[in-house]
C-alpha cells in the first residue's frame, strides 16, 4: 500500500486505491465510513459526533470496537447511497473491496469519496492508515497521537518477551482458515518474536486448513476469535471442538 498525500494546506489532494485523485477543500465534519475497519481508524482520530454514517457491523455489540460511540451518537447505517446522501456528508471513506456503483453514485453527487485499502500485510501499513485518516479528515494532530500510541503499544508488547526465550510456534485460525505468508497476522507474530505456523508450512495469504494439518503441524499456541464469555473454547468445524489452555 502506498499513501500518496500532498500538502497539509487546503485544498488537499490524495490518490486512492482506485488511482482516483480525491480533492478535499476544507476540514470535514460530516464523515461516512462504509466498512468496519475504517470505522476504527475514524473513531480513533475524529470527534465521534462528526461521524454521520457507519457500516452495519458498527452496531453489532459482539464484534464492534466502536459500539459505545455509535450507541451514543446514532449515525445512520450506510447500507445504500440514498440514505447516506440524505445526511449531507462531506467525506465518504469506503473499502477498496466495496461496491463500485455505490462509490460512483456518491461521487456523481459531488461528495469526495476515498477508497481505502482494508487488507494489510504489515503493522506499518496500519500505522500509515491512521495518519491517512487524519489527513483526509483534517485531524492531523489527533492522528499523529494515535499513530504514536499504536507504535508504543507494539514496542511494549515486544518488550514482554525475554530476549533469551525460544520463539513460540503460533497458529492463527479463523473458522477453517489460517494465515500464511503476506498477511498482517504473519507480521504481528514475527514482530513480537514468534513463528507463524501457517507461513512455516508454506501457506500464503488467508488459506484453508484441515484438522489433520493442524495435528501434524503441532502448534504450541492457537489463536482464534471467540464470542464474549467463550474465550476458553472454540469450534473448528461441525464436530471438532478444541479447548484452549
Amino acid at each position: 500500500m502506498r499513501i500518496r498525500a500532498g500538502s497539509k494546506k487546503y485544498a488537499r489532494q490524495t490518490i486512492d486505491s482506485d488511482e482516483v485523485t480525491v480533492r478535499i477543500d476544507r476540514p470535514t465534519h460530516r464523515i461516512v465510513s462504509q466498512y468496519w475497519s475504517i470505522e476504527e481508524y475514524v473513531y480513533s482520530v475524529v470527534p465521534p459526533q462528526d461521524v454521520v454514517a457507519v457500516s452495519e457491523s458498527a452496531y453489532l455489540q459482539t464484534i464492534s470496537n466502536v459500539y459505545e460511540q455509535v450507541e451514543r451518537f446514532h449515525p445512520v447505517v450506510a447500507m445504500d447511497p440514498e440514505r447516506v446522501l440524505a445526511v449531507d456528508p462531506e467525506l465518504m471513506l469506503a473499502s477498496s473491496f466495496g461496491r463500485a456503483d455505490y462509490t460512483s453514485l456518491a461521487r456523481s453527487s459531488g461528495v469526495p469519496v476515498y477508497r481505502m485499502q482494508t487488507q494489510f500485510q504489515t503493522l506499518a501499513q496500519v500505522e500509515e492508515s491512521i495518519r491517512l485518516t487524519g489527513y483526509l479528515t483534517g485531524n492531523d494532530e489527533a492522528a499523529e497521537r494515535e499513530a504514536a500510541r499504536f507504535h508504543a503499544a507494539i514496542e511494549q508488547a515486544q518488550g514482554l518477551r525475554p530476549s533469551n526465550a525460544a520463539k513460540p510456534r503460533i497458529l492463527g485460525l479463523g473458522g477453517r482458515y489460517s494465515y500464511g505468508k503476506d498477511t498482517l497476522f504473519q507480521d504481528i507474530v514475527t514482530t513480537l518474536g514468534g513463528i507463524n505456523v501457517g507461513a512455516e508450512n508454506d501457506l500464503k495469504g488467508y488459506d484453508s486448513v484441515d484438522f489433520e494439518q493442524i495435528i501434524r503441524w503441532n502448534p504450541e499456541w492457537i489463536i482464534a476469535g471467540a464470542k464474549p464469555g467463550q474465550s476458553h473454547s472454540f469450534t473448528y468445524g461441525p464436530s471438532e471442538a478444541f479447548e484452549i489452555a
